[in-house]
């Protein structure tokens, strides 16, 4: 087969201390030929040396002589004389290729590689074809046939040194034009130090017929409706149930003319004749029925078939553009695949293949959205097994070990032991909690607007020196303050230890619009939670400016904790509806938050509370009556 071999280049690089070209010639084309050259040399070099130009002309003037010679012999004589024009000390780093019909004939000197791309499959072929300069430049030649869609790389030196061979085959292996799939190459080859490097592709495509071409026909086939498809194939059930009706009554007739001269015709039993007849049309409505729902289902399945089709030609874009960076267009591309995937889940047909484009899909949005699935998460206690019917409300942590607390008790987890109920306030409701690092003990907030300790072991009241505590609906604690928040006064009451007594309130709060805040935590700067899954950050009482990057794809809206501490890189918050716990990076140089991962509990469906070491290598999340361990320096991020 003579194949079309359309060919684009690419050169990158500030530096400008060598020279690149590339060269394609189909002046062979009449005999399905091709030659090529990507040429790289110093400009000090080539000013005492032969120009590219020059060595491309030799190229196609000595192979144009003995056409009637194999390429490879052709190819063999022309470098061997190209190689007297050479000096032993000089290098460049070239690539030569002859294609005649559907065989490449290839050679290279230097750090120049050709690649073959085939199938989502990237090999290197032109090890082993370097020159050693005593023998000439160009010594050795390989050969090997080509294939349709086949995509031959070129470049001046390794490739692979820049880019990955995932990315290459992800920007080769898509349906763009090749110039556009150079420019995505080129946004994956330039950064700050931006190689000066060359690259020439060549596709090989079959020449286009004369006749009306296949891929017109395919695409008329898709866009025809199934009511189109169905008039067309009742138009021809129709004619074949007129032509088996005419050859019945023709049957019929021949067998009444058939039967004997000496019978009386008037003693047939009329009955039987149309019975007999009334069994034929019968037969040939069901006969009819049958071809023409087994053909709208042929083309209908014919239909979904090439749905599937598209849909992985839909997520290989979709990876494209992910590789690329474009998170946004890969999203929606994904979005696309899924939309078009529904007529095929309502169909229940290609069960196995719609599963698998079902898996495929998640897996890219959860790469997309750095998802990482936490399907078996360490049971360490279940609180229903000390209490029946018990309601935890959240957990703490203190001295290593973990507390939870439903409204009015405290129960302590040593390892995977449950200690005894710790009564808090037997008659009130807690409604905050914290920890206090610098005494060491934990802190509740009652409904009833009493502050409560656990130290050492017991539960004793705190005063303040106001005559009562004010009212709050969240409790953070930071050295040796406490924290109120109390989004009714727009306010977060800040006060002081003073061993079991607190100072006064203070109004902490200037500037912030605390409406619809429900939690908040501190780590030098008080973060507070709303409803709605923003989040204020305040320092020194007014309300600091930054930026939340790169949200989810499923935004935060509905979450009910906020964790960090002051030793963590990273904010945390529990949203329940959607299973997770979502994680944004503290960049202390910008004071934004950018968002990092997202932890998701498929098989957890009531997330109450949630807790992280300092050292971020443990996450401990209360759902219902349990609590998890999760180790985060083990999964994937």
């Amino acid at each position: 087969m003579n194949f079309l071999l359309p060919s684009s280049q690419l050169i990158l690089g500030k530096n400008k201390t060598s020279k690149i070209k590339s060269f394609f010639s189909d002046s062979f084309e009449e005999k399905g030929q091709g030659l090529f050259m990507l040429f790289e040399s110093s400009e000090k070099v080539e000013k005492n040396s032969l120009t590219p130009e020059k060595i491309f002309s030799i190229l196609e003037k000595e192979l144009k002589k003995q056409e009637n010679l194999d390429a490879y012999v052709r190819l063999e004589e022309t470098l061997r004389n190209l190689n007297k024009n050479f000096k032993k000390e000089q290098n460049f780093n070239v690539a030569i290729g002859l294609i005649e019909k559907n065989t490449l004939h290839l050679t290279q000197t230097g750090s120049a590689e050709v690649y073959l791309l085939r199938k989502n499959n990237l090999s290197a072929i032109s090890e082993g074809l370097k020159g050693d300069n005593e023998n000439g430049i160009f010594n050795s030649i390989a050969s090997g046939e080509l294939e349709e869609k086949d995509t031959i790389i070129i470049s001046t030196s390794r490739l692979l040194r820049y880019a990955t061979k995932t990315e290459i085959i992800k920007i080769f292996s898509n349906t763009l034009e090749t110039e556009e799939s150079l420019e995505n190459l080129a946004d994956v080859l330039t950064t700050e130090e931006e190689p000066r490097l060359g690259v020439l592709t060549i596709n090989v495509k079959s020449p286009e017929k004369k006749e009306e071409p296949i891929e017109i026909k395919r695409e008329s086939i898709r866009t025809s409706s199934y009511d189109n498809r169905n008039s067309q194939i009742k138009e021809k059930a129709i004619k074949i149930a007129k032509q088996f009706s005419n050859q019945a009554t023709i049957s019929i007739q021949d067998l009444i003319k058939r039967a004997p001269a000496s019978a009386n015709l008037n003693k047939i039993n009329k009955d039987q004749i149309l019975l007999g007849f009334l069994i034929v049309i019968v037969i040939l409505i069901i006969g009819v029925t049958f071809v023409l729902n087994r053909n709208i289902e042929s083309a209908d399945k014919e239909t979904l078939r090439q749905t599937i089709v598209d849909t992985k030609d839909i997520l290989v874009a979709a990876e494209q553009r992910f590789l690329l960076g474009d998170k946004l267009e890969a999203t929606n591309i994904i979005l696309k695949a899924e939309e078009k995937i529904q007529p095929l889940l309502k169909t229940g047909l290609f069960k196995n293949e719609v599963a698998q484009l079902q898996e495929t899909i998640q897996k890219q949005k959860d790469n997309l959205d750095a998802r990482v699935r936490i399907e078996n998460p360490r049971l360490i206690a279940d609180l229903s097994k000390k209490q029946a019917n018990i309601e935890p409300l959240g957990i703490l942590s203190l001295n290593n070990n973990i507390f939870a607390f439903n409204y009015n008790s405290l129960y302590e987890i040593i390892l995977d032991q449950i200690n005894d109920a710790i009564s808090i306030e037997p008659n009130d409701a807690i409604v905050g909690a914290a920890v206090v690092e610098d005494s060491k003990s934990l802190i509740f907030f009652t409904k009833a607007q009493k502050m409560l300790g656990y130290i050492d072991g017991q539960i004793v009241p705190y005063s303040t020196a106001n005559e009562t505590w004010k009212e709050g609906i969240a409790l953070a604690s930071y050295g040796k303050f406490i924290y109120l928040l109390d989004p009714s006064k727009n306010q977060i009451w800040k006060y002081e230890q003073k061993r079991q007594k607190f100072s006064e309130a203070l109004a902490y709060n200037i500037d912030a619009d605390l409406n619809g805040a429900i939690d908040l935590v501190i780590d030098g700067n008080i973060w507070v939670l709303k409803n709605d899954g923003s989040i204020i950050k305040i320092f020194k009482g007014h309300k600091e400016n930054f930026t939340i990057k790169d949200n989810p794809l499923v935004p935060v809206n509905t979450p009910t904790k906020i964790y960090t501490h002051a030793d963590t890189k990273y904010v945390y918050l529990l949203d329940p509806v959607n299973q997770r716990v979502v994680r944004y990076f503290k960049d202390l140089k910008t004071s934004d938050l950018i968002y990092g991962n997202q932890y998701n509990f498929d098989n957890l469906k009531n997330l109450k509370g949630l807790y992280v070491e300092p050292t971020e290598q443990k996450m401990y999340v209360l759902d219902g009556t349990k609590v998890y361990e999760i180790a985060l320096d083990s999964v994937k991020k």
